[in-house]
């Protein structure tokens, strides 16, 4: 008895909705009364306290990301300009074409880099310097100086829109490359560095991201690419950012000297206070890890105040600090007087029960949202996959469970039906009944190729992985294109594209889809291989035209499928696949659907068993703009040679398929179209005869 009684315990307990409200309705309010009243005000004075480090922490990674984004990417920036600018023809600092192609490519990434002001060379052997800058009134100038003319005087051109070059007056200042903080600080290091703040040519207060460059690896820079970054953005960006209304926002380096102040007056006091809490707590802004905002409190001057300071760092050894430093009073007045205000309100016996009961409709109300948007993903057929959360009332826990029973039911139903389908028939409230419509479709058939030789020697459970290896990659291409699997037919597969769904560009669709199932099985070689297993390839037949597309069947059991000479024909072209030794055979319908997009090869006119008109028949070779030069070749010569078959011209035609077959022995269409061409030689065809060739067999 007692073990029972400790298994009963163990048990979940779950109650009924009302008696869950009673409950915890009582046991809140009687609780708020006793406790709110001596606790209110210190909550409320640390919550504010926690709310306002935490804004301080969000204000310092805002700041940190703004920072990221204006000077993280610098690096990848100067390494594209220096890979651009090898690409130039001629590079040699001598030639004064070669820089100011090079001051172009400059001035072009500085005219949509709006937050770099400059970007230049320095050359390490004759300190020459030349490049772009943009000027106070956003005109971009080209600079160039070199000491061996003038003394290294700069010289000034205006780069219009247009890409012309205007004279501009140029300051009565030399330059060498060599002398610039920036250049010295590159080739002492050797790797992509910063300089710390200081002033450009141009008067511009900021900071310079320069990358040493380097013939090979191996060998010393022979010059560094600069690019500067005023601050005076991030000093309007922080004067923007007001983290309370007395606060201030700085950035510091890494020893805590002021990088960017905002660009507001009156920052006097805000900065004699930020040195003295940095002066009282210097170990702890020297020990904060980097990503890891710390705070702390200070008094100066007989008042309070909250500082956060956050450590990052921007590749190339960039390491700043975000400090926020605001007024305790900003936050701390308010805090008096709310709670003043929260211990009236808070013996007020409705104010209470009111906010218990949001608190708990809350609670309640949020598996039940979860089964309603689930619920609702059901309707549509779009099957949630995680699980309903558990609740302490059992009327929801209940309906959870069941939920979750119906989802899994509904997922192994969507195994067997075309989720498309299922979803049309949830959309339109509409019970599946027979009936069909005449929609023109491009239907794809595909098929294990040699899967005789291939399953003979296997057992029944290899020949079973073997064929889902294959259909895995063709039904993930269909659905990844839009199609629909009609039905699997052994080891292979009938799709519709155009159906249930509309799709204007279905021919494309199933020309890429096709392409996509030999590029998959092509990928899926080398791991079969590894597991001593044949690789797989794949027969494709493709026909755009008229079919009947609906619920085919008996009023008890029917399913979605087309019907029609459509259907019919693609099921013979793709044994005439292997006739004419080709992968993806389609017909003339298809390639007209497509599109210029494709490359084809004419292949033949023929009318396949069972019907009387014959159609013309190509070989989708692959995307237009991915063809090599060899297969053009090869496509034209046998369409050429395939013209002349067909203008009875059989033995210049005969000669163009043998040059064919003597290039490509395994060439099975020009191997075919030669042995018939000697057959007409010896026996000519009618004279009303339209080039098809008729199949008697299947």
């Amino acid at each position: 008895m007692p073990f029972r009684s400790l298994r009963l315990l163990r048990q979940p307990i779950r109650m009924d909705l009302r008696t869950a409200i009673f409950g915890m309705l009582s046991v809140l309010f009687l609780g708020t009364i006793a406790i709110l009243a001596t606790t209110a005000f210190f909550m409320a004075r640390a919550s504010l306290r926690s709310l306002t480090t935490a804004h301080c922490v969000s204000v310092c990674r805002a700041v940190t990301r703004q920072v990221e984004s204006l000077l993280g990417n610098a690096s990848l920036t100067l390494e594209e300009i220096s890979a651009l600018a090898h690409e130039e023809p001629t590079p040699s600092i001598a030639d004064p074409l070669w820089r100011k192609r090079i001051s172009r490519i400059f001035a072009e990434r500085l005219r949509w880099r709006r937050h770099l002001s400059g970007i230049y060379w320095g050359d390490a052997a004759t300190g020459v310097f030349f490049g772009a800058r943009r000027d106070d009134d956003k005109k971009i100038l080209l600079v160039e100086a070199d000491p061996a003319r003038d003394g290294g005087v700069q010289h000034l051109r205006s780069l219009t829109p247009d890409g012309r070059l205007l004279p501009q007056p140029s300051p009565d200042r030399k330059m060498d490359a060599r002398a610039r903080p920036w250049f010295q600080r590159a080739m002492q290091a050797g790797v992509f560095v910063w300089t710390a703040p200081y002033d450009f040519i141009d008067g511009r207060r900021g900071i310079t991201a320069a990358l040493p460059v380097r013939p090979t690896p191996i060998e010393p820079p022979i010059g560094v690419l600069g690019a500067d970054f005023p601050l005076s953005s991030l000093a309007s960006y922080l004067a923007q950012l007001k983290p309370s209304p007395n606060g201030s926002v700085f950035l510091l380096d890494e020893v805590g000297r002021i990088v960017v102040s905002p660009s507001q007056p009156g920052l006097h006091r805000a900065i004699a206070t930020l040195d003295d809490a940095l002066s009282e707590n210097r170990d702890a802004f020297s020990d904060a890890p980097v990503g890891q905002p710390v705070s702390f409190a200070s008094e100066f001057e007989g008042a309070y105040y909250r500082t956060t300071v956050s450590h990052f760092e921007i590749a190339g050894g960039l390491r700043w600090n975000v400090a926020v430093i605001l007024p305790s009073s900003d936050f701390l007045n308010a805090a008096y007087h709310n709670a003043a205000v929260s211990l009236l309100f808070a013996l007020i016996a409705l104010v209470a029960t009111l906010v218990l009961a949001t608190l708990i409709s809350r609670k309640i109300s949020a598996p039940l949202n979860h089964l309603s948007r689930a619920l609702e993903g059901i309707g549509e057929f779009r099957i949630p996959a995680d699980p309903s959360p558990r609740s302490f009332v059992r009327e929801v826990s209940v309906i959870g469970e069941s939920v979750d029973r119906m989802k899994s039911s509904l997922r192994s139903f969507g195994k067997y039906v075309p989720a498309d389908i299922v979803r049309d028939i949830l959309r339109t409230s509409r019970a599946a009944q027979l009936g069909g419509e005449s929609r023109t479709l491009t239907i794809f058939l595909s098929d294990l190729r040699d899967f005789t030789r291939l399953s003979e020697p296997r057992a029944a459970d290899e020949v079973v992985a073997m064929v889902s290896d294959y259909l895995e990659v063709v039904t993930a291409a269909v659905h990844g294109g839009g199609g629909v699997v009609d039905k699997y037919l052994g080891d292979g597969v009938l799709a519709l594209f155009n159906a249930p769904n509309c799709l204007p560009d279905h021919a494309a669709r199933a020309c890429l889809v096709a392409l996509d199932v030999q590029r998959r099985l092509a990928d899926l070689a080398p791991s079969r291989a590894m597991r001593r297993l044949p690789p797989l390839a794949a027969r494709i037949a493709l026909h755009t035209g008229e079919a009947v597309v609906g619920n085919i069947g008996t009023t008890e059991r029917f399913a979605y499928t087309a019907l029609g000479d459509a259907v019919n024909l693609t099921s013979r072209l793709e044994s005439l696949s292997k006739v004419y030794g080709v992968s993806i055979l389609a017909t003339e319908s298809v390639r007209r659907a497509a599109g210029a997009r494709f490359a084809w090869r004419a292949v033949d006119r023929a009318a396949v068993y069972g019907r009387q008109a014959a159609v013309d028949l190509f070989e989708l070779l692959g995307e237009e703009s991915a063809l090599s030069d060899d297969a053009r070749r090869e496509r034209d010569l046998f369409e050429r040679a395939l013209r002349d078959y067909f203008a009875r011209r059989f033995e210049r035609a005969a000669e163009g398929f043998a040059e064919i077959a003597k290039r490509r022995p395994d060439h099975a269409s020009a191997q075919l179209f030669g042995e018939r061409c000697a057959q007409f030689l010896a026996h000519p065809p009618p004279d009303d005869w339209d080039g098809a060739y008729v199949f008697e067999r299947k």
